[in-house]
């Protein structure tokens, strides 16, 4: 479960969320849309404990939000809008050199790639460089980084979900 109890967020005199509450099951997805500004990537930071909030509680099931950050880690995925990249190297390369950083078992890494980016839908790009990808493909590689119990995307919205993405 993710919740939130009269959250407030402020940045210097601007006030972002005030009184903030939200609810969100185990099993339920949960989609927040809302104009630009609203503070959708303020609540997905605040999930992460990227930020903190001015004053509220923020509970991923029995943890509070930044706090046990690697236990919390080992539950939550973000996605940014757009993730950074190495522009010359081929997607494939790009996740072999990201699974090596995460000291992946090599005999497992070529699988593993080909699964990920079969499930994000994504496998035609595998040859591809990664400075000719369009958004749309770069957020879905961005999946292929997670394997988590939550997922945040924060593509003009935030969704929720409780298990992990699997086509």
């Amino acid at each position: 479960m993710i919740s939130f109890s009269n959250v407030k967020k402020s940045f210097g005199n601007y006030l972002v969320l005030e009184d903030f509450s939200l609810e969100v099951q185990k099993g339920e997805i949960f989609g927040l849309l809302a104009l630009p500004d609203s503070g959708k990537t303020t609540v997905s930071k605040l999930v992460m404990g990227l930020l903190s909030p001015d004053s509220g509680d923020i509970r991923i099931d029995d943890m509070e939000a930044g706090t046990g950050v690697r236990r919390l880690k080992r539950r939550l995925g973000y996605v940014p809008q757009l993730i950074g990249t190495y522009p010359k190297m081929q997607v494939f390369e790009y996740l072999q050199f990201f699974a090596a950083c995460y000291h992946m078992e090599e005999t497992k890494i070529r699988s593993r790639i080909h699964l990920l980016l079969e499930n994000a839908g994504i496998i035609a790009w595998a040859n591809s460089p990664m400075e000719i990808l369009p958004r749309a493909v770069l957020q879905k590689l961005g999946l292929c980084f997670m394997n988590r119990r939550f997922w945040f995307w924060t593509i003009r919205c935030l969704l929720l979900m409780h298990e992990p993405y699997r086509k």
